[in-house]
Order: C-alpha cells, then sequence, then structure tokens
C-alpha cells in the first residue's frame, strides 16, 4: 500500500525534451527501428518517457535526447516499469494514439551528457520544451 511518500533517492525535475530511441539488440545485425518519445522528468539516475508503444521491462533502450539550445545528449538503459497513459493525461495530439509512460534507469550516460543532465536537475528547470528551445 503507498501512503504516498515519495520513494526516490534522486531529485527529479519535470523536463519536456524530444527523444529518439531504440530496443538496444547485442550483435544481431538487424537494421532497427528509431522511435519517437518525449521525456517528462529527470533524475541523475534515469528518466520518465511517454512512447506511443508498449516495451517490456527490463528492455534494452538506446537514446537520443534534444536539448536546448540544439544539443543531442545519447543514454542507455534499462525499463524498470511501463504503464497505459489514460486519455485525459494525453497531450491534445495524442488524445488518439495508445500511450505508455516508461520508467528508464540509466545504465550508461557519457561523463558530458550526465553533466548537462546534472546542470538541469540542479538549476531546477521548470517544464522547458523543446519546441520552445
Amino acid at each position: 500500500f503507498w501512503n504516498g511518500a515519495e520513494r526516490r533517492d534522486q531529485e527529479r525535475v519535470n523536463l519536456v525534451f524530444k527523444a529518439r530511441y531504440q530496443l538496444a539488440r547485442e550483435a544481431s545485425g538487424i537494421s532497427l527501428s528509431q522511435h519517437e518519445g518525449l521525456t517528462d522528468n529527470f533524475s541523475s539516475t534515469g528518466l520518465k518517457l511517454i512512447v506511443y508503444e508498449r516495451l517490456k521491462i527490463g528492455e534494452k533502450v538506446e537514446m537520443e535526447i534534444e536539448v536546448p539550445p540544439h544539443e543531442i545528449l545519447k543514454c542507455k538503459g534499462t525499463v524498470a516499469w511501463v504503464k497505459d497513459l489514460a486519455p485525459e493525461e494525453r497531450g491534445r495530439e495524442e488524445r488518439e494514439k495508445r500511450s505508455f509512460v516508461v520508467g528508464l534507469q540509466f545504465t550508461e550516460l557519457s561523463h558530458v551528457s550526465a553533466e548537462r543532465l546534472s546542470s538541469f536537475v540542479n538549476e531546477g528547470a521548470p517544464n522547458i520544451t523543446a519546441s520552445a528551445a
């Protein structure tokens, strides 16, 4: 039973950025399709991602995140949890699409990307959107 108390150890900040991701396939030689999503919030250990396909817990993901001003951050992570996004929680454009919220735990993050994300978390930048950047 959840009592409403925050269980995360790391501070999170709400940041909405465009993201492109693909499922990681080790040495498969298969061309992977890239998908788009939106970040919802970040911490130094992971992020919440809104996507339009159901991912599976434990899947490995490779991702590029567009951050202001015109920078691409690369990371890898593992899907920690997945839930359906209710229609009333979706943006206007996504109302007709089936959407999911995914918790992604970072497994690989370059030093530069980690510092850049950390600066956003530490600055507490509220709701920066990629379209406004």
